[in-house]
Parts: structure tokens; C-alpha cells; sequence
């Protein structure tokens, strides 16, 4: 299951990486449409105004369309295929619109799909929710563009904020080690021509904040987890749930006061990953009544990251790491 993100983290000198972009489903799901043509971006650091000159410019490229060639939906055999007169730029995972041209209605569907099979049909990770006439359009949504080599080799374009040696309470303040990230204005227009724009924002960081967690880190926990996953997801190892968890942790981590990005400590990582997705999947199998579960996250998380700092951070933008870490006393006043 692909899991799109409105925020992410580039690696320094690394070329040829993409910035991506999902139009809301609410501009077009109604009444107005898909987008029409790619839209134009306009990258700003964190700290600019919208008024300001932007550092990178340009036109994104829209992902590949195409158009039914049989028809689709819940009265076929497969109620998850979709036929395609052509599959070419069509990927695995990504999110496109079906929309149906049929005179008795024009429903629209978000689907992603899960297989290109003999170049001329998709099948889709979920049933077809409409019936989709022969001829209706398969619209790509994804926006992307390559952010320069320039852009991404400049050791001052790295946004992030040099840790103090001493506590945030000795500097008088809460004060995070959160640079500002850049913000990517998106410019674009729907099917029904009804102009739009939208926000997303990334970092640029020595190393971005990474696990190597997988379902064999669950079985150490829960022996039999791969005989618990949904039948609507089977086969995908929990990878949805895994890839929450680390959603998760960065948001936590965040909201303790630092920067995700300058957190290096790959034991700690993987740790809380494994035990924020336990957590995740007990209590959607309903079986973390208690929340023991969740509790075991928590507390491992304040001792390495929360109030009880031990997890290593990189010192500043150098990507080096201090021994010496900012740690947050809350006892101190």
C-alpha cells in the first residue's frame, strides 16, 4: 500500500530526487474534477515570505492517464480490474482517478493499483465501488518534480538548527532543534478549470530519519502476526501499519522538541518502530484492551527520546554526532 506523505526529507548530494505532490481528494471528488495539466511549483525556505523570491521554480509532471477499453465495476467477474486501452507510465501503488463518461452518471473513484498484468488491465487493492462504462478515463494525480543537483549538493541549503550543549530550561526557553522546512507552493487547475493551491513542505538533511524494521521484528512479539492480516491487505507483511509507526515516532519526536532528521541512533529507531507497530496492530485486532501495548511505546519512548535523552544526535548540520546531547529537564524549575 503506498502511503503518501505531505512532508518529506532529501538527502544532501544525493541527485535525481522527487518531490510529490496528491492534489486534496476534496478539490475534485465532487463536482470538479481531476487536475487538467500539471501545476507549477514554487519552493520557499521556511523562513520566507510568500511575497519573497522563491529558490526553485518550475512546471511538475503529471502522472500518465489512459482510458477503459471494456467495462468495470462490482457486475464483473473481477471487481477489481480495470481494462486499459494502454498501461504505459501507469505505476503500482499510486493514486489515480476513474472517472466514468457514462450518460446515466459520472461517478469518480479513487483507486491504486496493485497489479499490471499483460500490459491491458490493472487490478485495483480494493473493489470498484461504481460501475465504470467502456471509454471512462483513468487520470493520474501525482504532481512531481527532480529538485536540482545544485539545490541538493549546497551544504548551506540543509535546514537544520545547530544542538546546544546545554538544556533548553538554561537557555531561558523551549527553544526545538527544529529548522524550518521548505515549503512548496502548488499551483494548479481542476477539470471544471476551477484554479487551486496547496502546501507541502520538505527538509533537506544530512540523513534522513530511517528504520529497518519488518514483520520478523513483530514475530519475536507475536509469533503468529502474519496469520492476523486483514484479508483486504494479505500479503503486504503489515508494511501499511509498520510504515504508521514511523509516522508516528517522527511526529512524536517532533513534538518533544527536535528534529527527527538529526535523530542517528538506528537501535532506538528500530526499537520504537517495532513497539509503536505492535501497538498499532494489537489494537486494531482488538486485542490491546488495556492498552498495555501502547503503554510499553510510551515508556520506552520518554526513557530514549522524550524527557530521558539517550538516543544520538548529530550535532549540527555537519552530520557529525554530539556526544554531548541537549536533554530536556523538566525538573529543573
Amino acid at each position: 500500500m503506498y502511503l503518501y506523505r505531505s512532508h518529506v526529507a532529501l538527502t544532501f548530494g544525493q541527485a535525481g530526487q522527487e518531490i510529490e505532490f496528491y492534489p486534496p481528494v476534496d478539490d475534485w471528488i465532487t463536482n470538479e474534477g481531476p487536475p487538467n495539466a500539471a501545476a507549477t511549483y514554487a519552493v520557499y525556505r521556511g523562513e520566507q515570505a510568500n511575497d519573497d523570491t522563491p529558490v526553485l521554480t518550475g512546471t511538475a509532471t503529471l502522472d500518465a492517464s489512459s482510458s477503459t477499453d471494456a467495462a468495470a465495476g462490482p457486475s464483473q467477474a473481477r471487481r477489481n480490474r480495470v481494462p486499459l486501452a494502454d498501461t504505459t507510465g501507469i505505476d503500482v501503488g499510486r493514486f489515480y482517478c476513474l472517472k466514468n463518461l457514462a450518460a446515466s452518471g459520472g461517478q469518480m473513484s479513487v483507486v491504486v493499483p496493485r497489479a499490471i498484468a499483460n500490459a491491458d488491465y490493472i487490478d485495483c487493492e480494493d473493489d470498484l465501488s461504481y460501475e465504470f462504462a467502456n471509454g471512462s478515463n483513468l487520470v493520474g494525480l501525482r504532481h512531481s518534480f527532480v529538485v536540482s543537483t545544485p539545490f541538493v549538493t549546497l551544504a548551506s541549503n540543509i535546514n537544520a538548527f545547530t544542538i546546544p550543549s546545554l538544556s533548553f530550561h538554561d537557555r531561558g526557553s523551549d527553544a526545538p532543534s527544529n529548522a524550518p522546512p521548505y515549503r512548496v507552493k502548488w499551483t494548479y487547475t481542476t477539470s471544471d478549470s476551477v484554479p487551486r493551491q496547496r502546501w507541502t513542505t520538505f527538509d533537506l538533511c544530512r540523513a534522513p530519519l530511517s528504520h529497518g524494521v519488518t514483520v520478523a521484528n513483530i514475530k519475536a512479539m507475536f509469533p503468529d502476526v502474519v496469520w492476523n492480516e486483514w484479508l483486504q491487505q494479505r500479503g503486504q507483511e503489515f508494511q501499511p501499519q509498520i510504515a504508521e509507526a514511523f509516522e508516528r515516532l517522527t511526529f512524536d519526536i517532533r513534538m518533544a522538541g527536535y528534529d527527527p532528521n538529526m535523530v542517528t541512533d538506528p537501535q532506538i529507531v528500530n526499537r520504537l518502530v517495532t513497539l509503536a507497530a505492535v501497538a498499532r496492530i494489537m489494537r486494531a485486532l482488538d486485542r490491546d484492551t488495556q492498552g498495555a501495548y501502547e503503554t510499553d511505546y510510551r515508556n520506552a519512548f520518554e526513557k530514549a527520546i522524550g524527557t530521558g535523552l539517550r538516543a544520538w544526535l548529530q550535532a549540527d548540520t555537519a552530520g557529525g554526532i554530539t556526544p554531548g546531547v541537549a536533554r530536556q529537564l523538566w525538573l529543573e524549575r
